[in-house]
């Protein structure tokens, strides 16, 4: 066994080349530590991968299943660009908890346990003197779980949040007396003020942590304000300025430009010395590199603006759940058509730069490149950008993946910038402040991706502009009008669960009757609101808008009135015009429920968004896909009149003048009925995903279904499963019809009109009780049974029911039943239409 003294002596100023001694340094290293050295290709090797990579060299130097990817370097060369390699490949590793980077002279171990964040540890070559330090890197090979940081990313953002929500609760509650300096626009509400200028604190910590402002500046600026608020205020409002414009400068400092909006506004709310003393210590005691977006975004909005969703009953949504919706409409269509496109590229492999498959395979890579580029995610109800961010992440690691593998298939690749980012996301939000904070959590969620997978984020200006993310209402223009969508290739996302009958009392009647207005044909009036986004997205489908939607809703929309949506899904049929120069691509005919057809001419969008136009992105299919440029839009065919949707309406001819290529609409994945917890509620929910159903890149139609995870035929609009050829596998129940042999012979069960029902010990008394007109009181008196009353023991629960003919004069004179439902019933009925007004 090799000495630490030893070690340090043969290591130290070695001159053998990376390559020649790398695994001489490794396996000296086991042997200084005592474990085994590597010699399982299954489990513990060198050169994990280096079989299938086209230059014969691994993923990783070394590897151990559950443990670690490690590289190893010549000294003095870069350990970034290594940990880079140990990451891109890390997917290929199975995902170890440990990447270590090392050039002979020092380690670096960085830890990647999933929810985690990385806290590296160096351990310099001198260093292995100690046995404290020999034994972490002991760990390394038998004990990761021992290297996992204390907080998970969920844990510090929790105690971020917590921390804002303090502070801000105490603003709000001070009012607004405090004269203001450094107005740039009208004074906006108190919460609303406050929310704005705690987010740009809170971005702000962020970015001095994150090293995007000199380090320390903004604890500092805290610090050296002392308590003199003022003071303080000057030199936030200094420095937001500086961020805000290019060439930027706070005293010494150069700062650089952030743009994007957040610093439009510089509008300072009145300060005392606490709140001081609370943005120091936020700064100084926590690290906010490490907040996470896929949850910051809503705690910070419900500590900062805690009513500005919570009447919409809007509802934070888990990344398990996200993920779900995502993975069916964008990741798994996108990585099939990556495939196609790796085909390509895979017959190219080996090939001379000159040939034909080479350029071909060339020509694959870029045109899915400027597919992911081109691509969009619309959420049409974003709240504070959990989908958002969560799509944005999914299409970078999709162009990371095409990047690995391509390099891998022999693809020389010039360092160019990602071609996807945060012109990626679109988002609708009717709170303005949680539109400001989805695009905070796009910004702070695509910073730190960039970070962790060793690639550069955008610089002058660091904020992209998110206009994209509008301030607007989803569903009604200010005029009461239809709002349109913008065109995108998925809608996702997880509307506002209001249910139907408290609609008018939460929305107003103005915002109910305009509702019913423009939807009524297509939304029953009783529908949750939930379902008007559904609607909207079947619309934009037809419409040529996007291919595909995957949103939440709670489970009841699976019957009743809520089921009206799905259903015009499941009978919708696409008609698209032919793909030449003269119709594009993007009109459709909409078969209604009834079977009934609506004008046989090709329209601009069956229910569209007011006129809306054909053009767009989402008419891609097959081998077009590639490409990332539409197949007919009409503003790339200039002098064709007939592309304008004005002139297309009632072209009937045109079906017989040209082949016409009929795909339908159907609901392609679906989880029916998933359990969810939200603030301590327990809420059943249905995830549903729908779309085009349109020829695969294999040419071949794609029929299968997936239903709770299980592949199916055919999902009907109640979201059961069929087997799609009308036999006994999965009947369509929602086609069932009153049997005229039943008529007469039963009838709707017993319903309670509000709390008639009593327990047992006061029927007792009132039994016993004399009444003025001498009738017992047995005679409104019936016991209340369920099932479980039958099987089980009796509840002992009555109902009072003095019958459908009985008129107030003569309920009164059963004298307590009455008194009772007079002090019980009567405030229920009232509390409940005061609730819905």
């Amino acid at each position: 066994m090799m000495t630490p003294e030893q070690f340090i002596a043969h290591w130290k100023d070695n001159p053998l080349t990376e390559r020649a001694g790398a695994q001489a340094w490794f396996c000296d290293l086991c042997d200084l530590l005592g474990v085994d050295k590597p010699r399982d290709l299954d489990h513990y090797c060198f050169e994990r991968g280096a079989q299938k990579t086209a230059g014969g060299q691994g993923w990783a130097d070394v590897w151990k299943r559950g443990c670690f990817g490690w590289e190893n370097k010549k000294p003095g060369r870069d350990l970034d660009a290594a940990l880079k390699q140990l990451t891109d490949y890390a997917l290929n590793l199975e995902n170890p908890p440990l990447l270590v980077v090392s050039d002979r002279e020092r380690i670096v171990i960085h830890t990647a346990f999933t929810g985690y964040p990385d806290e590296p540890r160096e351990i310099q070559l001198a260093d292995l003197i100690d046995p404290h330090q020999r034994e972490i890197l002991r760990w390394v090979f038998t004990d990761p779980e021992k290297l996992k940081p204390g907080k998970s990313f969920k844990a510090i953002t929790e105690a971020a949040a917590a921390r804002f929500a303090d502070l801000a609760a105490r603003m709000r509650a001070r009012g607004d007396s405090t004269p203001l300096i450094h107005r740039t626009t009208p004074l906006i509400h108190r919460s609303q003020r406050v929310a704005h200028f705690l987010v740009q604190c809170l971005f702000c910590l962020f970015a001095e942590d994150e090293r995007l402002l000199p380090e320390h500046l903004f604890a500092d600026l805290l610090k050296n304000a002392g308590s003199d608020v003022e003071k303080a205020r000057k030199r936030l409002s200094t420095l937001f300025t500086a961020m805000r414009n290019p060439s930027g400068e706070y005293g010494d400092h150069d700062i650089a430009w952030f743009n994007g909006g957040l610093f439009q506004l510089i509008d300072i709310p009145p300060l005392d010395r606490s709140d001081l003393a609370e943005l120091h210590a936020a700064a100084r005691d926590l690290d906010w590199r490490d907040i996470d977006p896929t949850i910051f975004g809503t705690l910070f909005e419900r500590g900062l603006d805690p009513q500005a969703r919570a009447p919409l009953g809007a509802h934070y949504t888990d990344v398990e759940t996200i993920g779900k919706l995502i993975n069916a409409v964008l990741t798994q269509p996108l990585l099939r058509e990556w495939d196609a496109a790796k085909a390509l590229i895979q017959a190219g492999q080996g090939k001379g730069e000159r040939t034909k498959a080479y350029k071909q395979a060339r020509d694959a890579y870029q045109s899915f490149l400027l597919r992911l580029h081109d691509y969009r995610v619309l959420d049409a109800a974003c709240g504070s950008g959990n989908f958002l961010y969560l799509a944005l992440k999914a299409l970078r690691d999709l162009e990371k993946r095409a990047q690995v593998d391509a390099r891998d298939l022999g693809i020389e690749q010039p360092q160019v910038l990602l071609q996807t980012g945060p012109h990626n996301v679109l988002g609708l939000e009717i709170n303005e402040y949680a539109a400001e904070l989805a695009r905070v959590t796009v910004w702070i969620g695509d910073i730190q991706w960039c970070r962790r997978n060793g690639y550069p984020h955008a610089t002058d200006p660091i904020l992209q502009a998110l206009d994209g993310i509008a301030h607007r209402d989803a569903l009604l223009n200010p005029d009461g009008t239809e709002a349109e969508w913008p065109t995108a290739d998925v809608v996702v996302g997880n509307p506002p669960f209001l249910g139907g009958s408290k609609k008018r009392g939460h929305l107003g009647d103005a915002t109910f009757n305009a509702l019913n207005a423009v939807y009524g044909d297509r939304v029953p009036g009783g529908a949750d609101l939930v379902c008007y986004w559904f609607e909207k997205a079947r619309a934009h489908i037809v419409a040529g808008q996007c291919h595909a939607a995957g949103l939440v809703a709670t489970n009841s929309i699976r019957g009743g009135a809520n089921r009206k949506v799905l259903e015009r899904i499941v009978a919708a049929t696409l008609l698209p015009g032919p793909t030449g120069d003269h119709h594009g691509d993007g009109h459709f005919r909409h078969s209604e429920i009834s079977g009934k057809t609506e004008n046989s001419g090709l329209c601009a969008g069956a229910g569209g968004s007011g006129g809306a136009s054909h053009r767009g992105r989402a008419g891609r299919t097959g081998d077009e896909s590639l490409s990332g440029r539409g197949a007919g839009a009409a503003q790339d065919r200039p002098g064709h009149p007939e592309m304008d949707d004005g002139h297309l309406a009632g072209r009937s001819d045109l079906a017989g003048d040209e082949e016409l290529l009929l795909t339908s609409l159907r609901i392609f994945t679906a989880w029916s009925d998933e359990p969810w917890i939200n603030e301590g509620a327990a809420v059943r929910v249905s995830l549903v995903c729908f779309g085009r159903l349109t020829p695969s890149l294999s040419g071949e139609e794609e029929s299968s279904a997936l239903l709770n995870g299980q592949p199916v035929a055919v999902i009907h609009a109640d979201l059961t499963g069929g087997d799609g050829k009308g036999g006994t596998g999965g009947l369509d129940m929602t086609q069932a019809q009153t049997l005229v042999q039943n008529l007469g012979i039963s009838v709707k069960g017993f319903e309670k009109g509000g709390p008639f029902d009593i327990k047992g010990e006061f029927v007792i008394n009132w039994l016993q009780a004399p009444n003025p007109h001498g009738i017992s009181n047995a005679k409104i008196l019936h016991p209340y049974r369920n099932g479980k009353d039958i099987a089980d023991r009796s509840r002992g629960i009555y109902v009072i029911d003095f019958g459908s003919q009985a008129d107030q004069g003569y309920a009164a004179l059963f004298e307590l039943p009455y008194e009772y439902l007079r002090e019980h019933a009567s405030a229920a009925r009232l509390q409940q239409r005061t609730k819905n007004r």
